[in-house]
């Protein structure tokens, strides 16, 4: 993997290539507005989702937190998945026992290419319902998705 730069000297200049090197920070976010609840199956979690363009030969760090709670100590998983629902990180939230929330953080490393691209976030699980939580309960509390350029492939 390339690194971003050399060890620089004094009177050494600094090129536009070794700049373009660095990481360009965050690119996109959301904050995820109503609370999302479902019963079993795999879904898509509506509104918490990212789209940016691109840049050929970026690496991106994609994000998301997700503050969950269920009902019957049931067992959840949430993904980070591409638009075409591609499944490209996963996490558990086990039982914590009815109306207790608990915290799901995942990330994944992708490398798109130019051009408009969305990544989306999607919640799985058994039986039950759980609430994935929004800025409508507590913006504190609500769950967030973003995505940090860190630099080239």
């Amino acid at each position: 993997m390339p690194t971003p730069n050399t060890t620089f000297t004094a009177g050494q200049i600094l090129t536009a290539a070794q700049q373009n090197n660095f990481p360009f920070g965050i690119v996109a976010e959301t904050t995820l507005a109503s609370n999302y609840a479902n019963t079993a199956g795999t879904f898509d979690i509506t509104g918490l989702s990212v789209t940016f363009t691109g840049v050929a030969s970026r690496k991106y760090l994609i994000v998301a937190m997700f503050n969950l709670a269920n009902n019957g100590n049931n067992v959840s998983q949430v993904f980070i998945a591409t638009s075409s629902g591609t499944q490209l990180a996963e996490g558990y939230h086990g039982p914590i026992g009815n109306n207790n929330v608990g915290t799901a953080t995942i990330y994944t490393i992708v490398t798109p290419g130019a051009g408009s691209v969305t990544y989306k976030t999607q919640l799985s699980l058994t039986a039950g319902t759980t609430t994935v939580y929004g800025t409508a309960t507590r913006a504190s509390l609500a769950s967030r998705m973003f995505v940090l350029d860190i630099g080239t492939a």
